[in-house]
């Protein structure tokens, strides 16, 4: 499926970077639509993964997830930030 993405245009690459992080980080569709480009942070390790609520986080405390040693996820993310500013 990732592969029949287009990564050429800014919407491919969106669309990539959601489906290798929905797979990466196991999060629900509701998270991957709430991210937004602060969410994201790229470290040494791999991307610290912020996600501010969700279906078990009913009082917004927040999440930090990590996603460690995939080269895929952090560079289809650095390309689309590029993208986007």
């Amino acid at each position: 499926m990732v592969d029949t993405v287009d990564h050429e245009t800014a919407k491919g690459l969106r669309d990539r970077a959601l489906l290798l992080f929905g797979f990466a980080g196991a999060f629900r569709r509701s998270e991957l639509v709430a991210l937004n480009t602060w969410n994201l942070k790229e470290r040494d390790e791999g991307l610290k993964v912020t996600i501010e609520q969700s279906k078990t986080d009913q009082e917004a405390q927040g999440q930090v997830i990590a996603i460690l040693s995939q080269p895929e996820p952090r560079r289809t993310a650095r390309r689309r930030l590029c993208r986007t500013g």
